[in-house]
């Protein structure tokens, strides 16, 4: 029996964006495909470190 490294329910894919504008980012995703923002965390000099939507 073999046994899989990656587990079954694993994303295959994980996309990541790199932006240097996130408000006008975060229009275009909101505006194109309806996205909704789930989640944003700043680093303390204001920084968007991640942002996420459902």
């Amino acid at each position: 029996m073999s046994v899989s490294p990656i587990p079954r329910d694993y994303p295959g894919i994980n996309p990541f964006l790199m932006v240097t504008n996130i408000d006008k980012e975060d229009e275009f995703l909101t505006t194109v495909f309806d996205a909704v923002e789930s989640e944003r965390i700043k680093l303390p000099d204001g920084t968007v470190m991640q942002w996420r939507f459902a």
